[in-house]
């Protein structure tokens, strides 16, 4: 074995940070992608996961630095029926419902 990547955790910030590393190495001419072992813990495994499975750095890194998409569809659930489905659905599983749940276990 030559060289070992090593790379830590960090949740989204550390994946996007390793993941910029690498691209800018990469591009920099060094490949760190081409080690013989590859580890990580948390964030770090997940991008050498990726890294060792083939995915392209470069697409990788573009997606951690191009803005979310947000869904500006407004959810229409009516509270009531939904409540009162949920309801029915407990009573026929055994159960009972919620008002009786909350007054035997000392709430109201």
């Amino acid at each position: 074995m030559k060289y070992a990547l090593v790379l830590s955790g960090g949740g989204r910030s550390g994946s996007a940070w390793q993941t910029g590393l690498l691209k800018g190495l990469h591009d920099g001419g060094v490949n760190l992608t081409t080690a013989d072992l590859i580890v990580g813990t948390s964030a770090g495994a997940v991008v050498g996961a990726q890294i060792a499975s083939g995915y392209d750095l470069t697409q990788l890194y573009e997606g951690h630095i191009k803005p979310p998409q947000i869904s500006t569809a407004e959810p229409k659930i009516d509270l009531q029926q939904y409540q009162e489905a949920m309801g029915k659905y407990w009573r026929m599983a055994g159960g009972e419902p919620l008002a009786g749940l909350r007054s035997k276990h000392g709430r109201r």
